[in-house]
């Protein structure tokens, strides 16, 4: 990163950092997530940071549930975006709300981030972000057919009339990937409910990357991995 880069983002910082701590709409604790998000995960060249929920749940001391209450608080007020890190999981970019009073600011991050390249490569040795994968430069072809080790993920089925295991998934999709739920309930149904990982979603790292594993290959198979 260029010196220039540099100064920019530490004065971008420290916009971001007063602004927001101004705010009166935004409760204390979601300042809180934000302050930790530009000042120790947020990438310099873009304002992007993809920590998972247990690491800021750990760094704030607080419980996971309080962690995606703050980020649904942060991303309906404006002051972060959620962005998407090469198919993998979700990220969030600060940002400043489209009110009165900040126009300068989302002029400034506009230059700073939108106008630049935005491409984001996890460090292989950070254990606190998701892999990075190289996306391949090859022309798109067929989907293939599903193979074994795709149809082979440990699911349960949550009959149509469970109504509670539903919305948690929901929760959990609208968190972490981009796919609408809608859209996967379709490929998720049987003849006698909705086929999921677990009854209810683990807030574990490793569960989390398992269930976005199996959203991804269900989106991307259009359902034939877990029906075919």
């Amino acid at each position: 990163m260029s010196k220039q880069n540099d100064r920019t983002w530490r004065a971008i910082r420290h916009i971001y950092k007063a602004a927001i701590t101004k705010d009166p709409l935004v409760s204390s604790g979601a300042k809180m997530l934000a302050l930790l998000l530009a000042e120790k995960y947020a990438d310099k060249t873009s304002g992007i940071s993809w920590p998972y929920n247990d690491t800021l749940a750990e760094d704030l001391s607080v419980h996971i549930r309080s962690i995606q209450r703050y980020i649904n608080e942060l991303v309906d007020s404006d002051w972060i975006r959620k962005v998407r890190i090469r198919r993998r999981r979700r990220g969030f970019q600060v940002w400043f709300p489209d009110r009165p009073g900040y126009d300068n600011q989302r002029a400034i991050l506009y230059d700073a981030f939108v106008a630049n390249d935005l491409t984001i490569k996890t460090h292989k040795h950070d254990k606190t972000v998701a892999p990075y994968i190289e996306p391949s430069k090859e022309p798109l072809k067929e989907p293939e057919k599903p193979t074994r080790h795709q149809r082979a993920f440990a699911t349960v089925v949550i009959s149509f009339d469970e109504e509670l295991p539903r919305k948690e998934w929901k929760a959990f999709v609208e968190e972490q990937t981009n796919y609408p739920f809608f859209e996967l309930l379709l490929f998720l149904k049987t003849n006698t409910g909705y086929v999921f990982p677990k009854r209810f979603p683990e807030t574990s790292d490793q569960a989390i990357e398992s269930y976005i594993a199996f959203f991804d290959a269900v989106h991307r198979s259009e359902g034939r991995c877990l029906h075919g």
